[in-house]
């Protein structure tokens, strides 16, 4: 968590896990941060998927894919816990 952020409230979370699923690489798929927020905000705006200010790419890992420069999708995490997880393979 950003140091100039708080923690307020508190809860439980539910998390739906597909023990199937495989990863796989994914060549075209781009890590977004900061400096992408513009892209990412107008993507949002087009697809009006929901919730996503401005700083939400802090709080975890976002990846993009783009085609013909443009961004077209994305997804990601909205909190990162900081716990190591499984590498696939």
């Amino acid at each position: 968590m950003p140091d100039d952020w708080r923690l307020e409230g508190g809860g439980e979370g539910v998390q739906l896990v597909d023990a199937a699923l495989s990863a796989e690489p994914a060549p075209e798929a781009v890590r977004l941060g900061p400096t992408g927020v513009p892209e990412i905000l107008g993507l949002v705006a087009r697809t009006r998927p929901g919730p996503f200010p401005q700083r939400t790419v802090e709080m975890g890992t976002y990846l993009g894919i783009r085609h013909r420069g443009r961004l077209i999708a994305k997804a990601g995490e909205r909190s990162e816990t900081g716990v190591p997880r499984p590498k696939a393979g």
